[in-house]
Formats: C-alpha cells, sequence, structure tokens
C-alpha cells in the first residue's frame, strides 16, 4: 500500500493501470478513497472486517482492493468466472460486512445474495444510479448501496 501512495505523490497523471483503458494514478487513488470512506462510513459489526471484491480485471476491481485496505479491511477476492454457488458459500464463510462490485460482475449479483443472512454493505460504484439495485433488495434494511 505505501509504494501505491508513494507512486501517487511522485506521478499522480502516470498511468497506474490498464484495464482497456489508462487510469491514472490520482484518479485510482480518488477513486478508492470515495470506496473507503462509503465502507469506513458504516459503524463496524465485527472484529475482523472484510470487504468482498466481486469483480475481474476492471478499474473498480483494483480500486475495490484498494479501497478495502484504505479503509482498514482486508479483501475476499470473489471470481465471476466461478459457479455463483461456490462464490455465494466463499462470501458466507468469510463474513464480509461489504462486497464491492464491478458492471460486469453485476448480473450475477441477485442470485449471488439471494437468501443471503448477514448485513452486507453493497457498492456498484459502476452506476451513476444505484436505484434498480436497491429496488432488487428490498426486503434488506441493513443492507446499503453507494
Amino acid at each position: 500500500m505505501t509504494g501505491f501512495v508513494k507512486s501517487c505523490k511522485r506521478f499522480p497523471e502516470r498511468p497506474a493501470i490498464d484495464v482497456g483503458h489508462e487510469v491514472t494514478y490520482h484518479e485510482l487513488a480518488e477513486r478508492a478513497k470515495r470506496i473507503a470512506a462509503t465502507i469506513q462510513a458504516r459503524p463496524p459489526a465485527r472484529a475482523v472486517p472484510l470487504t468482498a471484491v466481486f469483480a475481474y480485471r476492471s478499474e473498480t476491481a483494483y480500486a475495490g482492493v484498494l479501497g478495502a485496505l484504505m479503509a482498514g479491511h482486508g479483501y475476499v477476492p470473489l471470481n465471476r468466472t466461478f459457479p455463483v454457488d461456490r462464490t455465494k458459500q466463499m462470501l458466507e464463510r468469510s463474513m464480509c460486512r461489504s462486497i464491492v462490485v464491478d458492471a460486469g460482475s453485476e448480473p450475477q449479483l441477485e442470485r449471488l445474495l439471494a437468501g443471503f443472512q448477514n448485513s452486507l454493505l453493497v457498492l456498484c460504484p459502476d452506476r451513476s444510479d444505484v436505484t434498480e439495485v436497491v429496488g432488487k433488495f428490498p426486503r434488506a434494511p441493513n443492507r446499503q448501496h453507494e
């Protein structure tokens, strides 16, 4: 993490990642900070805070990992190419408090969270409007969406 922070200070306009388009250190850091702030705004529920990152080789995947770390969380990478039931089991067993979902993984989100019992902060940073996502989970009063 310190290497990333140093690079952000020294080379803010240089490309940090290339995911079909280049993302500068400054852009990636700002996105990660927004994710971290959203995670931190939720009061801790357990002693071991974890964030799941349900994203694959996208700007959101990298920002989600960095945002989790900036928030003081560990992270659990979830792979959308795995069977959904296996991914669901990983999410349940890890007892993550939050999940960052990219646009490519979002089509599996409803099935992934079906019957999920733990309170979970759902972040969909690729969306400018989360109304549709919130509408899919109306019976989950403890879930929040970015």
